[in-house]
């Protein structure tokens, strides 16, 4: 009897324990955070919000951030100007680096956005800003800027009143603007009339230099010319004058010297001979 008492203690035991093990099991299930990811059909992706949201110049819009996975992630819109799209899901880019998405984010979110995805969505997207950024008043939202065209953490509406002074004063700023542009293009205009005007007043100078200059080289041209041919003609004769004479002088000289044997005797015979053909001829007529 005491063993089959002690066997059922036993096993009264094994059960308590069992049961404690069981509770504390389920205590640890509700204390460690589970990420439970449901089936999302995604409306559109990044650009199809954009574009879809592009189509209103003022009003309010408002998304909640979903987890996703390393290749995308998700907003749920909450709100939104045509209340067309209300509880949507529109996919972005899960990527950290080279991600085109991020352009739709405020600067500031987007090393935000890329820790959240390193990171595995380990934590919520608001404990996520209020580390990396220190923000404390994030309500979960974020806002569309209808001015910048990205989500922002900031509270943002643009009323049909404050979208057209905006752009009273956008257009108001562009026209001082033009205006500034074109008082700056005339002065630079009048600068550059001024120079065209040396430019051309140099230019008149320097031709009417080359026209001098031109002018002065025919007339020394001519002059030189004139004097040139002058000159030469004299110079020519006077030379050719004295070369001739040179070359006569020298040529009846050679001559001379060459041939004094052949004309000199004769001639000195020539000389005796009619001297005494005169002679004898008169004394004949002395006689008669």
């Amino acid at each position: 009897m005491k063993k089959l008492i002690n066997e059922r203690r036993v096993n009264l035991m094994k059960k308590i324990n069992l049961f404690f093990v069981m509770l504390f099991g389920i205590g640890i299930c509700f204390l460690i955070p589970l990420k439970v990811f449901a089936q999302i059909t995604p409306y559109g992706n990044a650009d199809d919000w954009y574009n879809y949201i592009k189509q209103y110049k003022y009003g309010s819009a408002s998304c909640e951030m979903i987890e996703g996975d390393e290749e995308k992630f998700y907003i749920e819109i909450s709100y939104e100007p045509g209340d067309a799209i209300y509880g949507e899901y529109y996919e972005y880019d899960g990527r950290i680096y080279n991600n085109p998405d991020l352009i739709y984010f405020e600067p500031r979110l987007r090393d935000v956005i890329r820790n959240w995805i390193y990171d595995g969505y380990y934590f919520d997207f608001e404990t996520v800003i209020e580390t990396d950024l220190g923000e404390t008043n994030y309500d979960g939202y974020l806002y569309w800027n209808f001015l910048e065209n990205y989500w922002q953490i900031d509270y943002y509406e643009l009323t049909e009143e404050n979208y057209l002074r905006q752009e009273l004063e956008y257009y108001q700023q562009r026209v001082l603007v033009l205006e500034d542009l074109v008082t700056n293009l005339s002065n630079q205009l009048h600068s550059r009339n001024i120079e065209v005007q040396n430019l051309q007043g140099q230019i008149q100078i320097l031709l009417y230099e080359i026209r001098q200059l031109e002018n002065a080289l025919r007339s020394e041209f001519d002059r030189g010319y004139t004097e040139g041919v002058l000159a030469t003609e004299d110079e020519a004769y006077e030379q050719g004058f004295r070369d001739g004479q040179k070359s006569r002088l020298a040529e009846n000289n050679e001559k001379f010297y060459n041939g004094i044997e052949k004309w000199l005797v004769p001639a000195v015979i020539t000389v005796i001979a009619l001297g005494g053909f005169v002679t004898i001829a008169a004394r004949k007529r002395r006689d008669e």
